[in-house]
């Protein structure tokens, strides 16, 4: 029987490919084979399920002029949207935050998103709101109260969320008379995480997108140059109810200094300084499984001015190693 030499090769081939992808029969025990990682899945890839968009106007979150109908309390979202499904051409939005405050967000993983608010001049419209002020004489007779607030100007007419340098003054958690000290760490976002509803190990992707505000200063003996803003990613431990979240005073970033419950676990994980006067979008890793214990993403606005458009959170699933079994 003549046999085709070409067939011959072909034949050897798929059936060294095959013993590649598959494993060859062996009585070799493979000592690495529980060390190998492994990628699991976090089930259907349906936006509920896969994390959540955050657009920051200020229809979608509860402000001093509309503070929430159970707490009286302001800066918590109040419409988060799937980050995949779309509803008539715009993105379609979760259930709204008006009802009970005993519930998680959708999806269930992200418990609360709130922001600081600083405008505590809105509350004349609703005294209600009042009630979730912090008591600060230093801060109630400043003037510069618009740092972190739905502002609406010329250039910005849409009411998203912004900071501004300028009107910072007094409202950063360091005590300090000097203006470009006590105007740091004013505002920013919470994103406070319900680990329960996470794998141990799994991890996430903040993807945040902005508009950095240059401010443009002028020395005498050099020219003109701008300041660009920073942003600071912290992980943090509060532990903390949605209930306790709900209804914490403003502004939450003084509040918080003297909060016991929040600890740091990786303090200044990231930083964001983007030279650009274009929007921007940054993509963060959130490694949630170096720590069980992490429950908060705070976005720091630590200098400069900059309004925040969106942000997204996203399952990125687990590595695990097969010794130690890993997610569900």
């Amino acid at each position: 029987m003549k046999i085709n030499k070409s067939l011959l090769i072909i034949i050897t081939l798929v059936s060294i490919l095959a013993c590649i992808l598959v494993g060859c029969a062996t009585n070799k025990t493979d000592s690495n084979q529980n060390a190998i990682l492994k990628v699991v899945d976090i089930g259907p890839t349906n936006g509920e399920k896969t994390g959540a968009k955050i657009i920051f106007n200020q229809s979608n979150f509860y402000t001093f002029a509309n503070p929430h109908p159970l707490t009286n309390c302001s800066g918590d979202i109040k419409t988060s949207f799937h980050l995949f499904n779309l509803q008539n051409n715009a993105p379609e939005s979760y259930s709204e935050n008006t009802t009970n405050t005993t519930n998680n967000l959708n999806p269930k993983f992200i418990k609360n998103i709130s922001l600081d608010l600083t405008d505590y001049t809105q509350t004349v419209s609703n005294p209600k709101a009042a009630y979730c002020l912090l008591k600060n004489e230093s801060i109630f007779n400043s003037t510069n109260l618009r740092c972190a607030s739905f502002r609406q100007s010329s250039f910005q007419n849409s009411g998203f969320y912004s900071f501004l340098d300028a009107e910072c003054e007094k409202l950063c958690p360091l005590q300090s008379s000097t203006p470009s000290l006590n105007k740091l760490m004013a505002g920013g976002v919470y994103i406070d995480l319900d680990r329960s509803f996470l794998a141990a190990n799994e991890n996430l992707i903040l993807h945040l997108t902005y508009l950095p505000l240059p401010i443009i200063l002028t020395e005498d003996s050099d020219p003109t140059y701008p300041i660009w803003p920073i942003f600071r990613i912290h992980l943090l431990q509060t532990g903390e109810s949605l209930t306790d979240l709900e209804n914490a005073f403003q502004p939450r970033n003084l509040f918080y200094t003297f909060d016991s419950n929040v600890q740091k676990i990786a303090y200044t994980f990231a930083v964001l300084s983007p030279q650009t006067q274009e929007v921007r979008e940054d993509q963060i890793f959130i490694p949630l499984s170096m720590n069980p214990k992490i429950d908060r993403i705070q976005i720091e606005r630590y200098s400069g001015s900059a309004v925040l458009l969106e942000a997204s959170l996203i399952r990125a699933g687990s590595i695990y190693s097969s010794a130690q079994g890993g997610a569900k």
